[in-house]
C-alpha cells in the first residue's frame, strides 16, 4: 500500500501492519490493529491528526516506532487497549479512555480527560514562548507517571507547571522527575491540582521554580511508597 489509510482500510481486526521507512499520511483507527513503524517511519500532515475511537472493551491498538509531524493524536471514547511505544514528539488528547497507556515516548502539550492513564519512562515537555505550555493538563482522569521527565516551559517572564489536573487522581513513582518552567518573574509550581488526590513515591523528584512548592492547589498529597 502506499499510504497507510489505505492499508488500515483494508486490514483485518487483529492485524500488523509494518510501515517501512518514509513519511505517511496518517489514519482513522476504529478496529483492533498493531501498526509498527521501522526506524525512520513518519506520520506526516500539517493539518492531519492520527485518530484512534471506538476500540471494544476487549481489544486492543499498538502503535510503535514513528516520529509524528501532525497536529495531534486524538484517543476518543475507547473502552479496550490502546498503547502508543517509542513515539518521537507529539501532541495527545484523550477523552474517555479506559485503557490508554504510553512508554517511551516524547510529547508536548497533551489533554487527557476522564481517560485512565499510564506513563511509563516518557518525556513530556512545554513549548517554550507558549502561553499555558503544559506537558500533562489532566481532568477528570486517573494518571500513574512511572519514570520519565516532565518539564513546563517557559514564557517569557512566566514559568508553567509540568503538570496541571483537577479533580483527578495521580500516581508519581519510578525515579519519574518533575519539573516547572523557569520563569524571569513569575515562577511555579511543579504540579497543580484543584480537588485532586496526588501520591507521590519517595523516588520521584518534583520541583518547583524560584522557590516555589512542588505542589500546589486545593487536593490531597502525600509522599509514600507507591508501587511501579
Amino acid at each position: 500500500f502506499p499510504n497507510l489509510p489505505e492499508a488500515v482500510a483494508a486490514a483485518n481486526a487483529g492485524d500488523r501492519i509494518l510501515v517501512r521507512r518514509g513519511d505517511y499520511n496518517p489514519a482513522t483507527i476504529a478496529k483492533p490493529l498493531r501498526i509498527v513503524g521501522e526506524p525512520g517511519a513518519a506520520l506526516v500532515d500539517s493539518r492531519g491528526f492520527l485518530r484512534i475511537q471506538s476500540i471494544g472493551r476487549e481489544d486492543q491498538v499498538v502503535i510503535r516506532g514513528f516520529r509524528l509531524q501532525i497536529i495531534e493524536v486524538r484517543i476518543e471514547n475507547c473502552d479496550g487497549s490502546v498503547h502508543f511505544e517509542d513515539m518521537e514528539r507529539g501532541r495527545y488528547r484523550a477523552f474517555n479512555c479506559r485503557r490508554l497507556s504510553m512508554q517511551n515516548c516524547q510529547f508536548c502539550c497533551s489533554t487527557f480527560t476522564a481517560s485512565r492513564v499510564i506513563l511509563t519512562d516518557s518525556q513530556g515537555s512545554g513549548v517554550p514562548g507558549l502561553y499555558l505550555s503544559r506537558p500533562i493538563v489532566a481532568s477528570r482522569s486517573r494518571i500513574s507517571v512511572v519514570g520519565g521527565h516532565y518539564e513546563g516551559a517557559s514564557s517569557g517572564s512566566q514559568g508553567w507547571p509540568a503538570i496541571s489536573s483537577s479533580n483527578s487522581d495521580f500516581w508519581h513513582t519510578g525515579a519519574a522527575t518533575i519539573l516547572a518552567g523557569q520563569g524571569r518573574t513569575y515562577p511555579a509550581s511543579a504540579i497543580n491540582i484543584n480537588g485532586c488526590s496526588v501520591a507521590i513515591d519517595p523516588s520521584v523528584s518534583v520541583r518547583g521554580s524560584g522557590g516555589r512548592l512542588p505542589v500546589s492547589g486545593p487536593g490531597s498529597v502525600v509522599r509514600r511508597y507507591v508501587p511501579s
